[in-house]
């Protein structure tokens, strides 16, 4: 699930200190960005990073429960040094 899909938009009451509010308010100024915008790409940075966690969860879940076998590592790490051995650093 993608939290983006939603177009709609809704006005809310938040309360923040007010040492945030001051810095928010510097910097939105400096950005020409209204406060709206500011909250905005904050809640999308959240929502983000919340929907990696989920995915970083999952992918660790999933090895617990079906763990590499040794024999697979060793042969990745291998196939890792060969090809990244070529490479001009």
């Amino acid at each position: 699930m993608s939290y983006f899909s939603m177009n709609k938009t809704a006005k809310i009451a938040i309360s923040i200190s007010k040492n945030e509010l001051k810095i928010i308010e510097s910097l939105r100024h400096k950005l020409s960005l209204s406060r709206s915008a500011v909250i905005q790409q904050a809640i999308k940075h959240w929502l983000t990073c919340q929907e990696r966690k989920g995915l970083i969860e999952k992918y660790v879940k999933g090895y617990l429960n079906d763990p590499e076998e040794a024999k697979h590592a060793e042969n990745w790490a291998k196939a890792s040094l060969e090809t990244f051995s070529k490479e001009e650093w």
